[in-house]
């Protein structure tokens, strides 16, 4: 084609075809948007839109230097659809923008489509097209936001794109390397995965079974996730698999949440040790979906509710991170002063007793220059291990008497897959 009519001609006609297929596929997803005695009464089907974007198209190619013509076209039609809406506020009592809206839109998109890249066009399509088909779900969405959620938004907002660009970035204690910048930071990145998590499961799977549960949990607070799954399992005499599968794939998350922390603050270190984590989280994976398919098909699902109900974004839980990182950053620097790697070992396995994402933050953050590659990565595994060993000692405490075997199998998989991962470390194999 570009033989015959030239690349110019070539682009009209593929951006012309694009505008029509667009509008129109615009045009049927409102259609089928109304109900079937709604359909001749509101204004905007599938070919009121087409036209309309031709009509834009050939008021905007026809004078390419002077958009006299398209304004023009644009301030008819605004003035039609405005007069249209009058009448019809009037005669319901009520009328909704949509419609209108995607009129004139459809009208700026033969604009859009010619003078912007191609991959643009589409995404602003696809954006289109989304928000009008998923109009029910952001109502219900809209209504279950209370104004304890938009404080949550807002402090997390206020977190990442206020506080952070402030905070000075000067070292202040010079044999820790830390600045407040840093340590904003690693605050900014653990609530950014705790709150998209708590997101996920409680606007967009509220009703989630247990699986679903101990896997967004898992990216929320692993911890907290198996300590919940773990004494509820108490009240439930069934479910015992369900309830180890979503212990597992608590733990399971808790490999992940790792490796995309180590992502962030150190990415080459992350591409190393990316078959490690892949290798613990398909293990992980693999022993959770087991003990999922030995749930029976009859067993009743159990009930959720409690998992990841608590806000993310609270002010002593910045404030205990950000002790805890001091805290860890003395220690570390510390341990590895004095006692090297072997000191280094002991520390990591003891960390992961207690709360590990400020002591391996601070290991890529504050140590980086100091520790190598293989030492950074050696001590986030030991801590992992750690943390693993303490999620199965405390689970197997809490957990109903049915659910000890399973886990212990589940574990028992699990800690031979980190101890392996460790040991692969250990010979250099990264």
């Amino acid at each position: 084609m570009k033989q015959l009519l030239g690349v110019e001609e070539s682009k009209m006609i593929v951006d012309f075809v694009l505008t029509v297929v667009f509008s129109l596929l615009i045009g049927i997803e409102r259609n089928n948007q109304l109900a079937e005695n709604e359909r001749e009464k509101v204004f905007g089907t599938d070919r009121t839109f087409a036209f309309i974007s031709t009509l834009g198209y050939i008021l905007f190619i026809i004078t390419p230097h002077d958009l006299t013509a398209y304004l023009s076209g644009f301030f008819v039609i605004g003035a039609l659809l405005v007069g249209y809406y009058v009448i019809r506020l009037k005669t319901e009592g009520y009328f909704g923008m949509t419609a209108v809206i995607l009129a004139l839109l459809m009208y700026a998109l033969p604009a859009f489509i010619i003078t912007e890249p191609r991959w643009f066009s589409l995404l602003v399509i696809v954006i289109v097209m989304t928000l009008s088909e998923i109009k029910s779900q952001i109502k219900a969405f809209s209504t279950k936001l209370i104004g304890t959620e938009f404080l949550t938004l807002s402090k997390f907002l206020i977190i990442t794109g206020v506080i952070l660009p402030l905070v000075p970035t000067e070292i202040v204690i010079p044999y820790l390397n830390i600045s407040p910048h840093r340590l904003w930071v690693a605050i900014v990145v653990i609530s950014s995965i705790s709150y998209v998590s708590y997101l996920l499961r409680k606007f967009i799977f509220p009703n989630a079974g247990l699986l679903l549960s101990g896997i967004l949990g898992g990216l929320y607070s692993s911890t907290a996730t198996i300590f919940i799954l773990s004494r509820k399992s108490k009240d439930v005499p069934g479910n015992i698999y369900e309830y180890t599968s979503a212990i597992l794939a608590a733990n399971t998350l808790l490999f992940l949440r790792v490796w995309i922390i180590i992502f962030v603050f150190n990415e080459p270190l992350a591409l190393a040790t990316m078959p490690h984590f892949t290798f613990l989280f398909l293990a992980g994976a693999a022993i959770t979906y087991s003990m999922y398919r030995k749930e029976k098909s009859s067993k009743t699902p159990a009930s959720s509710t409690g998992i990841m109900d608590s806000n993310p974004l609270e002010l002593k839980i910045a404030i205990i991170f950000a002790i805890l990182y001091v805290v860890f950053s003395f220690v570390t620097s510390y341990t590895v002063a004095q006692y090297g790697m072997a000191g280094l070992t002991v520390l990591s396995y003891v960390v992961g007793l207690t709360d590990i994402n400020p002591f391996i933050i601070n290991l890529y953050q504050s140590h980086a220059t100091t520790l190598t590659s293989s030492m950074m990565a050696q001590a986030t595994i030991n801590a992992v291990a750690g943390n693993t060993i303490l999620h199965g000692v405390y689970s197997l405490i809490l957990c109903g008497k049915e659910l000890r075997k399973p886990l212990v199998t589940g574990y028992g998989i699990l800690g031979l897959a980190v101890v392996a991962v460790s040991v692969a470390i250990g010979l250099g194999w990264m």
